[in-house]
């Protein structure tokens, strides 16, 4: 899966938290994740990924404004393929979620992480369009981190594409290296994907670094709330 990022402006975001993921924030995440990865097949299960002890997503959202259902479910994105375009439409027309009844935070972003065997593997991270630039990448790299460490896990890995100098170079910020290629890894475009992992979170060297580089995060852009306690039903 392919991991997406963002450029880091030097404006401030509007207000944000972060916190596990909730089945009412499904409907937004499936508009992201479509606008962020048009070409991804099959689309990410979220609803069975709440049920899934292994899997864990960590949502940004607004906390101080609503989300607003479009009147009319969004098509597809364009892809070159468009066996695949209408494959998602009959797709979304069975299984899509529908919009929150209640009124529920505003979604801005996801990551996905997989904690296995004592280690974390991010799957995903998607930024909403409209949110792009504002720091939110980084913010879901560093929660995705701090749910790691506080899972007890030794080390974080990922893949990413190896055309995606912006994601590799915010992946290196935070300690990530590069330790293999995947060949052919991408789907859409048999693209290749670098593997990147941090060194042993239990290191001294390593402790400094992710300290220092939370700090200064939290300096740019304040404080943010986390929640990683939500655990699966």
């Amino acid at each position: 899966m392919e991991t997406k990022e963002v450029d880091v402006d030097a404006g401030r975001p509007q207000p944000q938290a972060i916190r596990g993921m909730e089945p009412q924030d499904i409907a937004q995440l499936v508009n992201i994740e479509r606008e962020a990865f048009p070409t991804q097949w099959p689309p990410t299960p979220f609803r069975q990924d709440l049920r899934n002890r292994m899997a864990r997503y960590l949502v940004s959202w607004h906390a101080d404004r609503l989300y607003e259902p479009p009147a009319q479910p969004p098509l597809p994105p364009p892809t070159p393929n468009i066996i695949l375009r209408w494959a998602r439409v009959v797709v979304d027309k069975f299984t899509a979620p529908p919009a929150p009844e209640e009124p529920t935070e505003l979604i801005s972003g996801y990551v996905g992480v997989w904690l296995i065997a004592g280690e974390a593997h991010i799957t995903s991270i998607a930024v909403a369009e409209r949110f792009k630039g504002s720091g939110l990448g980084e913010l879901l790299v560093l929660g995705a981190l701090e749910m790691a460490l506080d899972r007890d896990c030794t080390v974080c890995t990922l893949e990413v594409r190896v055309s995606n100098t912006v994601a590799q170079n915010l992946y290196t910020k935070w300690g990530f290296e590069i330790q293999g290629v995947r060949k052919a890894y991408y789907m859409d475009n048999r693209e290749d994907a670098y593997i990147m992992t941090t060194p042993s979170f239990s290191t001294d060297a390593y402790q400094d670094l992710f300290h220092q580089r939370r700090n200064a995060f939290e300096a740019r852009y304040g404080p943010v709330p986390r929640d990683f306690g939500l655990a699966p039903s």
